[in-house]
């Protein structure tokens, strides 16, 4: 069984949206791409 991981995405003042929505959707993908697969 895999172990979960704590993925922290930081924010800094004058950040662009897509700074943060990239990276986040990046490892949402691979969550749901991963999810009930064996390795």
């Amino acid at each position: 069984m895999p172990v979960p991981h704590r993925v922290v995405i930081s924010v800094f003042p004058d950040v662009d949206l897509l700074d943060v929505t990239g990276p986040a959707e990046v490892f949402a993908l691979a969550n749901r791409e991963t999810t009930g697969r064996a390795r």
